[in-house]
């Protein structure tokens, strides 16, 4: 898409079969750390561990620019954050690759069921969207009130991919910037690539909506 920069991404694992007791989870936890602390030389570079906390742990890349966050909270929740550039992306998925290995071993039937939620950000045009705001609809404001409130902001839901997307999309006088919400379940382990996957869906999800911009640009 022209004018694309890189854009921010973040996802979210959840583990609905999570067990209720707290020791259990401290339990689960401490094998996390340990295991860690022993493979930490098998990974790219030294991950920084800026946040831990009595069930959660963070690490970061010597850059900033990716992001691991484990919390074994209930549900148990994973978090992987990036900047899509290619390079950053390709890092991250080798990373959640030996993470997401140890993690479908150390929970097992916990892993049979996971809630993934993701979210990219974009900045693409989308001030010809406007179109589908009644202007009309607000008038009644300006004759009550004195003042009519401008439409800046639009959502739309859909099925694509056997994924539920939520796209948000904002107009601004100078900018405009849009939000696309995905999830689905995996019923059997963190696959494999996740980040990839996740990342190409996204794309395929933000040129979905392109199309329908180009649509509404030339109709």
């Amino acid at each position: 898409m022209a004018g694309k920069k890189d854009n921010d991404f973040i996802s979210r694992l959840s583990f609905p079969k999570t067990p209720k007791k707290a020791s259990d989870r401290q339990a689960l936890f401490k094998k996390l750390k340990d295991w860690y602390k022993q493979e930490s030389k098998l990974f790219p570079y030294q991950l920084d561990i800026y946040k831990t906390e009595k069930t959660s742990i963070s690490f970061a890349s010597p850059s900033k620019k990716i992001f691991i966050g484990i919390a074994f909270t209930k549900p148990i929740n994973v978090y992987v954050a990036v900047n899509r550039s290619e390079e950053e992306t390709k890092e991250l998925n080798s990373i959640v690759n030996k993470f997401a290995g140890y993690l479908n071993t150390l929970l097992g039937e916990i892993a049979q069921q996971i809630t993934v939620e993701t979210q990219a950000s974009s900045d693409f045009e989308t001030k010809n969207l406007t179109k589908f705001f009644d202007k009309s609809h607000t008038e009644k404001f300006r004759e009550k009130l004195g003042k009519r409130p401008a439409p800046i902001a639009a959502g739309w839901t859909f099925e694509f991919e056997g994924h539920s997307v939520i796209w948000l999309t904002i107009n601004l006088a100078k900018n405009s910037s849009n939000v696309f919400m995905s999830d689905h379940t995996l019923k059997a382990n963190i696959p494999l690539d996740f980040v990839r996957s996740e990342v190409n869906h996204m794309a395929k999800v933000e040129e979905f909506a392109n199309q329908i911009i180009q649509m509404e640009e030339y109709s």
